[in-house]
């Protein structure tokens, strides 16, 4: 059971080599059966998943029997085995066969469309063959990726890209599942949380949109799409006219349950204490699974510290989710009241056709209707529908679909 958390300016071959190093090590322990291992972590038990692990990877890479039979000539047939019921999420088997290899996948159908595991084969094939030719070596000078840049489909069609940006969270990855449903072009996310790091104190609202414009441009030429959720609908507004006044045409623009385009400065207005609440409540949204922690473990808010309110959530966060928050809940915490904390100016009216979905169920964030006001920033251009789901559940399925 391994658990890979990649650094956020880790090369691959960095990343490969310590996987390897933890491998050999842990195979020190290979001994230990399996079922004397769950007993002794005693994990939270669930009839909707494995314990410890969601997705296995099996290498079959042992020789294969040779049956030798007097007067026979036998020949052994690999036959599609189409009642194979999934074990786990997902399983993907790699077998050798002479020169090539072949890689078998078999998924949980109640999960997975089998045009997302379509798209994820497709897409390790392509990592690997580009990871075959380039090899790149150690300290070779290869160009480091797109500071801020998460890739999540890649498609070599000639459909325009998404570029979506995340709410207060700044994470990229809380568009996953919404962009498997984007099977006829490419995805990615803009990371604003490591935009927002890399501005540090000089951080303003102009510092963060030439942060993003830059890695837009830096990914690709050509038209685009952009999307936007909560805070990040503010930024994807006034992003529209940044890309194009440097010459990049933006097709269409997706609000998703976005913050009000005017008077973000009034509504973001408040305490470090105001915005610990906010905070606590967009992870509780995100993380379902960690607001019931906190519900179960009475996790009190008017703790003497923030420190200590932060400290005490991390605890009852499980592994998973703070790895998705690289690992802090304090950092998690300083980026998202900095991008709250910028002073956002009244914007000017653009024509861009925009959709406007509106979450209508109540939320643990303190959250106004944030589908308003945006009839005076896109004036006839604007078509609003409501969602029957949380502020944070718009992006999950089964509203994503």
């Amino acid at each position: 059971v391994v658990r890979v958390a990649p650094g956020p300016d880790e090369a691959f071959p960095d990343l490969l080599a310590r996987v390897r190093l933890q491998t050999l090590e842990d195979l020190d322990h290979q001994h230990v059966p399996f079922d004397v291992l769950v007993k002794r972590l005693n994990p939270k038990r669930s009839g909707g998943e494995t314990p410890l692990f969601q997705a296995m990877l099996v290498v079959q890479n042992n020789e294969s029997m040779i049956l030798e039979l007097d007067g026979l000539d036998v020949t052994a047939l690999d036959l599609p085995d189409h009642t194979a019921m999934a074990k786990v999420d997902v399983l993907l088997e790699v077998l050798e066969q002479g020169e090539e290899i072949l890689l078998r996948w078999t998924y949980n159908a109640d999960l997975f469309h089998r045009e997302t595991v379509t798209a994820l084969a497709e897409q390790l094939t392509g990592l690997l063959a580009e990871l075959a030719a380039a090899r790149p070596a150690r300290g070779s000078g290869q160009p480091a990726r797109t500071v801020g840049l998460f890739p999540l489909r890649q498609n070599a069609g000639e459909a325009a890209p998404v570029f979506a940006l995340p709410g207060g969270l700044g994470l990229g990855s809380s568009f996953v599942q919404l962009s498997s449903h984007f099977t006829d072009r490419s995805f990615n996310a803009l990371h604003t949380r490591e935009l927002i790091d890399s501005g540090g104190s000089d951080l303003t609202l102009e510092v963060l949109i030439d942060s993003c414009v830059r890695t837009i441009t830096g990914s690709g030429d050509g038209p685009v799409h952009l999307v936007g959720h909560s805070i990040g609908g503010p930024l994807a507004f006034r992003l529209v006219d940044a890309l194009r006044r440097g010459g990049r045409e933006v097709l269409s623009l997706v609000l998703l349950d976005p913050s009000p385009p005017t008077g973000v400065d009034s509504l973001l207005a408040g305490t470090r204490r105001d915005h610990l609440r906010t905070f606590l409540g967009l992870l509780a949204e995100s993380f379902p699974g960690a607001a019931r922690r906190w519900r179960e473990q009475a996790l009190d808010q008017n703790l003497a510290t923030e420190r200590s309110v932060l400290l005490r959530a991390e605890e009852l966060l499980g592994r998973a989710e703070l790895d998705l928050l690289d690992g802090s809940l304090t950092r998690a915490f300083d980026s998202c009241v900095a991008i709250l904390g910028l002073r956002w100016p009244e914007p000017e009216p653009i024509a861009c056709p925009t959709l406007v979905l509106a979450a209508t169920a109540e939320s643990h964030a303190p959250i106004p209707d944030h589908g308003a006001g945006w009839e005076r920033c896109v004036p006839g251009c604007l078509v609003r529908q409501d969602v029957p789901t949380t502020h944070e559940g718009i992006l999950r399925n089964p509203a994503a679909e």
